[in-house]
């Protein structure tokens, strides 16, 4: 039996966003960040690769 395959980092980074959109979470690129998207109150910002101090985070999310 063969061990399983991982996933590569664009299919990842798809389902994540899949299941970031079906929860109610705006998707940004950093670059093209606005924190006051979306309706306030009821959605929420995820921004891909946000620098951190220790090196970026796949994904920031701002309420």
């Amino acid at each position: 039996m063969s061990p399983p395959t991982d996933k590569d980092e664009l299919a990842t980074r798809k389902e994540i966003d899949e299941k970031l959109i079906a929860a109610g979470w705006e998707i940004q690129n950093k670059k093209d960040m606005n924190l006051v998207a979306g309706e306030y109150g009821i959605h929420g910002i995820a921004v891909r690769e946000m620098d951190t101090d220790t090196g970026p985070a796949d994904y920031m999310l701002f309420i």
